[in-house]
């Protein structure tokens, strides 16, 4: 017999393997870029009247939705590119008013049948999404009059130094 091991040790090994292959195939499924619309006021609702509106004004800007769908706690546009996405959040912004708040998200695709195992796609990190960009604006005016007083009271520190007398000195 060539067989090494026995056959409960092959099948276990067939198990795990199966049953990697179930949770790794979430993973196969890419996230849709969407906009999530919710209110800011208890009385305020998102009903389907709230999508249809978001819709015409995405049609009027020819925006491409692929879907649109309630949920429990408001409703998802979901769009085909991330370009859409960001092309869109202004428009629905403002077809909306300010009663709503609208959000940058990414929702999941992955099959209902394998939601209900607990199968779902690897939570990739900032890192691996392309990270984080911050924009930094420095207050020139500001920060010129400060080094301006730094150099002003170092100055008078030096005049102090050297025994040399002033009335005062200013920027």
């Amino acid at each position: 017999m060539l067989n090494k091991y026995p056959l409960w040790k092959y099948l276990l090994i067939l198990l795990v393997l199966a049953l990697g292959v179930i949770y790794a195939v979430p993973n196969l499924y890419p996230d849709d870029p969407a906009l999530q619309i919710s209110t800011q006021k208890a009385t305020t609702v998102v009903d389907q009247s709230t999508l249809e509106k978001a819709k015409a004004a995405l049609l009027a800007a020819s925006i491409n939705l692929k879907e649109a769908e309630l949920t429990s706690v408001g409703g998802t546009l979901r769009f085909n590119n991330g370009e859409d996405q960001l092309a869109a959040k202004p428009i629905i912004a403002a077809a909306l008013g300010e009663s709503y708040v609208t959000a940058l998200n990414l929702v999941p695709t992955t099959p209902d049948w394998l939601a209900s195992i607990g199968a779902g796609p690897a939570k990739l990190g900032l890192d691996l999404r392309g990270g984080v960009h911050f924009l930094l604006q420095v207050d020139m005016p500001a920060a010129l009059k400060q080094k301006l007083e730094i150099a002003s009271s170092e100055m008078k520190a030096e005049l102090r130094k050297e025994s040399i007398r002033y009335r005062s000195v200013s920027i």
